[in-house]
């Protein structure tokens, strides 16, 4: 297009002025048409108002630049050849393009931020003095170019404009540094300020691990992974995690959506007692996490992982923390030449959105800082959560059905039943979604390998899991948050032991026991030798790690969508699920039937009085538990900044 349009220019250089205005007029309507086009017409959901404007940012970027660059080598020729035709091409008409260009690419960026239809990641003032900056910048840089004509002023613009583009990447970090030096010496210098480590539980029978990996990956259901029977994709490095652990089948979330399920994993505590049930509630500073205990043990605790909703301001589960490095980050999303020149000729890739990729990369730069020490990492991958858009190489086979791509993102109906899908759409769908495990379980593959090398993998205690699965119409509808069924509930869940403590509990066990990830925080206590008083805790380590008995009911609260559910896994596999609002009760064998499709509600009126006896102490315990901590019945709420409000927006969670 530049080599074309020079051309262009050069052979029309006899009526060069006309043709400058003419051009500039023909752009600036054919832009304005454009924006005119984007407000009025219905965009696909699979086509976002931000993938629009990325595109045209990243175009405006390159051919501007590009253009700059082919003129600035037409100037120089110029002031060598002084040929008439070179002077009347750099000085004024072709030099104007490129601003125009960049100018119009601004007012469509700031027009997109104040509709409050992209997700820039930029508050709405700060992007407004940014690009009114620069908008204004260019009008006086092509004013100058086109009244002035002189050679100085065609230099001053070049230059601006790649001052300009690459300045934009100033707010977007090079790098993340994750366990540095400065860091771990901060670390140390805390901890011989408490008087050291904590001590010990001195009736460990094995040695404590030098690190501990809780690894999560966000919306994973059980069946999803082929150690779990999964038919429609492949998982052979889960499957290898799972043969050196302890698999349980039968592990249920404490919900069906990331905020409460997280909050009971960081804390041992039911959803009951930490109170996280709506978006934006926060955990109390009176609860005591997963981080801080190991922190006061002497693992230097770090969290690296992607899910706005698990971000400090919240979720408040960064306490105890000396790194939370969690992503997406708040940055403009406009530097698009200034990235992809950095990436190409600086070899740097910086993070932004914190793909399973970027993760990983995180993840064994951390191990390679810490493998001399003790250390505790969270790791959370946000892939397979909705928008499904899974990398070339993992995406299904075969073209997708007619209206749809390789892209879905999220639609607030499907959640609570009423999204209406064709059979060949809600295969495609599930197929994408099953190329992110595929494209996730690779990434976990090549983080093992990294263990493996450096020697870290033996002496590393492991625990996998997800915060709670995806439902793909099983009880006709989509997604999460929205039922207590077990396709929502049953997630993976793989214990991995360091080789110290392995004679406890031999690699490649399935154990079938019905179990709650809630456990995980008391299991990694005990495993760890970190000393914790069972009243801090509301649930025990898992069954079949240590040599523990039956786990008692579980309980699982807190629904994002629709009518207000809770539910109790039995022992024996009978489940129970209330619907607050219309008092329905459902009761389910789960060993007969798992697909949840017969309720026996109406023939097992005392196993019924049973359960719901379970969810009256579970409430009972929990208000003397926050009583005790002078806590009020309802947990404290999030202020929810602009910026985040339309990342959640752009997820499905708010209207």
């Amino acid at each position: 297009l530049a080599v074309g349009g020079a051309v262009f220019l050069g052979l029309l250089r006899a009526s060069a002025a006309a043709f400058r205005v003419a051009l500039t007029l023909l752009l600036w309507v054919t832009v304005l048409f454009g924006l005119a086009l984007v407000s009025v017409i219905e965009i696909p959901d699979e086509i976002t108002l931000q993938d629009l404007g990325e595109f045209i940012i990243n175009a405006g970027y390159i051919i501007g630049v590009a253009l700059m660059a082919l003129f600035g080598a037409l100037y120089l020729a110029d002031r060598v050849s002084r040929r008439p035709w070179l002077r009347a091409l750099v000085h004024g008409e072709a030099l104007a393009l490129p601003f125009h260009c960049a100018f119009l690419v601004s007012v469509v960026w700031l027009l997109g931020v104040r509709r409050g239809k992209w997700d820039f990641r930029l508050d709405e003032s700060t992007a407004m003095i940014i690009f009114c900056s620069i908008a204004a910048a260019v009008a006086v840089i092509t004013v100058l170019c086109y009244w002035k004509r002189s050679g100085a002023a065609t230099a001053l613009a070049f230059v601006a404009t790649i001052v300009a583009v690459f300045a934009s990447t100033y707010f977007v970090p090079e790098r993340t540094d994750v366990a540095a030096p400065a860091s771990l010496a901060a670390y140390d210098r805390l901890l011989e300020s408490r008087g050291g480590a904590r001590a010990s539980n001195g009736d460990l029978a094995f040695d404590p691990p030098k690190h501990v990996l809780l690894l999560v990956v966000d919306t994973l259901r059980a069946g999803g992974l082929s150690c779990y029977g999964a038919t429609g994709t492949q998982t052979p490095n889960i499957d290898a995690l799972a043969r050196d652990g302890v698999r349980f089948e039968n592990a249920m979330a404490a919900a069906s959506w990331t905020g409460p399920s997280m909050a009971s994993i960081m804390t041992g505590l039911t959803q009951y007692t930490h109170r996280v049930s709506e978006m934006g509630d926060l955990v109390s500073d009176k609860f005591k996490t997963m981080a801080e205990y190991l922190s006061e043990a002497g693992y230097f605790s770090s969290a690296i992982g992607t899910n706005t909703v698990l971000k400090p301001q919240m979720a408040n589960l960064d306490q105890g923390f000396q790194e939370y490095v969690w992503f997406p980050l708040n940055m403009p999303n406009t530097a698009a030449l200034g990235l992809a020149a950095r990436k190409r000729f600086l070899d740097q890739e910086p993070l932004t959105k914190g793909r399973p990729i970027e993760l990983t990369r995180l993840a064994t730069a951390w191990f390679d800082n810490v493998k001399d020490r003790r250390a505790f990492l969270w790791l959370h991958y946000f892939d397979p959560h909705i928008p499904y858009g899974p990398p070339a190489e993992y995406r299904p086979a075969g073209p997708p059905p007619p209206g749809m791509e390789y892209l879905l993102w999220s639609f607030d109906a499907p959640r609570i039943g009423y999204e209406g899908r064709t059979s060949d759409e809600r295969k495609w769908i599930e197929a994408l979604y099953n190329g992110e495990i595929r494209y996730v379980d690779d990434e976990i593959g090549k983080l093992m390998a990294h263990l493996k090398e450096i020697g870290a993998y033996d002496d590393t205690l492991i625990v996998f899991t997800s915060d709670h699965g995806e439902e793909f119409w099983d009880h006709d509808g989509f997604e999460h948050g929205h039922t207590m069924y077990n396709e929502l509930l049953n997630v993976p869940l793989i214990v991995k032991l360091h080789k110290s403590a392995q004679s406890s509990s031999p690699p490649g066990r399935i154990e079938p026991a019905y179990v709650t990830t809630t456990s995980i925080l008391p299991t990694i206590l005990t495993l760890c030798g970190v000393q914790h008083g069972s009243a801090e805790l509301q649930v025990q380590a898992l069954t079949g790690i240590l040599g523990l008995g039956v786990a008692p009911a579980l309980v699982h609260s807190a629904t994002l969508y629709g009518e207000e559910r809770e539910a109790v896994t039995a022992a024996d596999g009978f489940k129970y699920i209330v619907s607050l609002v219309s008092q329905t009760e459902e009761l389910y064998d789960l060993t007969a039937d798992p697909g949840e499709r017969t309720n026996l509600a109406a023939q097992e009126p005392d196993r019924l009085a049973a359960m719901r006896a379970v969810l009256v102490e579970a409430r009972a315990d929990a208000a003397r538990r926050r009583e005790a901590l002078g806590l009020p019945e309802t947990g404290a709420a999030a202020v929810i900044d602009e910026g985040t409000a339309e990342t959640l927006k752009s997820l499905g969670y708010l209207e």
